[in-house]
């Protein structure tokens, strides 16, 4: 994120400059933080693997065995789940 960017965030917020051009170095350190945050909450988002269920054929080798049987398995999430569940933050 640069200057730039908060300065435009601070102008889309409302935030005036309190004088000519001059922005307040915590308003800059504030801003910079909470990008900070974010980026490393994203970052555990893409590191959580994503569960699911795996079939598998009957565990005890039972013959004719009809019985559904799944065993616990884990995946990790592919670029574009993880940019999904990224941008999805936003809505919770």
């Amino acid at each position: 994120m640069t200057l730039d960017d908060i300065i435009q965030m601070a102008r889309d917020a409302g935030i005036m400059p309190t004088v000519l051009n001059h922005w307040p170095f915590e308003l800059q350190r504030f801003a910079k933080l909470v990008a900070e945050y974010e980026r490393e909450e994203c970052a555990k988002v893409c590191e959580q693997p994503e569960s699911y269920a795996l079939k598998i054929k009957c565990p005890d080798k039972i013959p004719g065995c009809t019985e559904d049987h799944y065993l616990p398995a884990y995946r990790p999430k592919k670029n574009i789940e993880c940019a999904a569940a990224i941008r999805a933050r936003g809505q919770q």
